[in-house]
């Protein structure tokens, strides 16, 4: 149900605004923090960005809002009862539905195919990397096609997977953070850190070496529901048509691999405006004005990022330097950051430039409750409180 991308023991929460950094130390001024530490930030800061500026990761974000709002509805029409049976699956939401032509529960059905497999277990090396793409059949008949590959790993054993957004994910902010950090950071597993750069040396050996090329390509991708696929379908493309020759102008390449994806801005902006609105549900109190207004500036500058200046993610590769870099300083200017955990268990957030709460304590942090709701509504067991640790409530 939850997506957490996770580099050593720090992770990205994907649909909740939360990071963990698991180093000590005070994170909230960057040009103060050591090197190694900020290249482990880096590639947690991507997992953000693909969280709040892509369709994938707003879609994410939906089918999460939708299920926990239908479990709330769900609990709500209990008669006579005041307990209900936990984990609530997605076909007791379906049975108890009232609404035959709701496509929460399709979206629901087709997210984890979308998604792929989990990161986890890792494998050091990967040897014969192979795929295949084939056709399954959903509930309602509908065909969609999965990537399906296989590997040998460092014990010779084969390791079959699906190629989906959780890898494709991880796999762009490994390229980045190798890209700015790679000789301050170690390397990482194979899988599945290098299995988006494995699959360009199938498919397009000639582009194996251009890690900002990878990253756009990843970036694109992800502007649509399937990116596992998308990443296949828009590598094949732009080796087919000579497309790098174009890569110098990032609009005109951006537009190009997004119209051969049928990823238009429109449909990013929609899908923000609609996600946005789905999220401020949950804090229905006056008390998260504060809340609604961050959402508010939050969404409004991804969609101009995405509209204004679609190669935002790669530029801010192409200096050695980070923290001089025009195009992160603008992102970090836009969006600030999620909520932020350092390995101390302090927790600190930048707000969007501009952004004044109105509250000393804007109450940001209780994005992690709603991801406690998740966690009671489909876990078959009792969670630990992350408020109480993280001293959030």
């Amino acid at each position: 149900m939850e997506q957490t991308l996770e580099y050593g023991n720090s992770f990205y929460q994907f649909s909740f605004f939360t990071m963990k950094v698991d180093v000590p130390g005070d994170l909230k001024v960057l040009k103060d923090i050591q090197e190694y530490y900020l290249g482990i930030y880096f590639h947690e800061y991507i997992h953000f960005i693909q969280d709040i500026s892509t369709i994938y990761g707003l879609m994410n974000m939906s089918n999460t809002t939708y299920y926990i709002q239908s479990c709330a509805s769900y609990i709500s029409r209990i008669k006579d009862s005041k307990e209900f049976n936990a984990p609530i699956t997605i076909e007791t939401l379906k049975n108890a539905r009232t609404n035959q032509a709701d496509f929460g529960i399709l979206n629901h059905e087709v997210k984890p195919i979308y998604m792929g497999n989990a990161i986890n277990p890792k494998s050091k090396t990967v040897r014969d990397l192979r795929y295949e793409i084939h056709e399954i059949k959903l509930s309602n008949n509908a065909a969609i096609d999965v990537v399906k590959m296989e590997f040998f790993d460092q014990y010779d054993e084969k390791r079959v997977f699906q190629f989906g957004g959780a890898i494709l994910t991880e796999g762009m902010a490994y390229l980045c953070e190798q890209q700015l950090f790679s000789g301050i950071l170690p390397k990482s597993d194979e899988y599945p850190y290098s299995i988006v750069e494995k699959v360009v040396e199938l498919i397009y050996p000639e582009l194996a070496e251009d890690k900002v090329a990878i990253v756009t390509l990843c970036d694109i991708s992800l502007m649509t529901y399937h990116p596992g696929l998308s990443f296949i379908r828009l590598l094949t493309y732009v080796k087919k048509q000579n497309l790098m020759t174009e890569f110098n102008d990032p609009i005109i390449f951006y537009e190009k691999c997004n119209a051969f994806l049928k990823g238009v801005h429109h449909d990013f902006d929609v899908i923000a405006d609609y996600v946005r609105d789905e999220i401020k549900k949950n804090f229905n109190d006056p008390l998260f004005e504060d809340i609604h207004n961050w959402l508010d500036l939050l969404f409004d500058n991804v969609k101009y990022l995405r509209k204004q200046l679609p190669q935002f993610v790669t530029g801010m590769i192409l200096d050695d330097n980070l923290l001089i870099n025009k195009y992160f300083n603008e992102v970090f200017d836009l969006l600030g950051t999620p909520l932020v955990l350092n390995g101390d268990g302090e927790a600190i957030i930048t707000y969007p430039k501009g952004f004044k709460p109105k509250e000393s304590h804007s109450n940001v942090g209780l994005f992690m409750a709603i991801n406690q709701a998740l966690r009671i509504f489909y876990l078959d067991k009792p969670t630990p409180c992350k408020l109480k640790k993280n001293n959030l409530f």
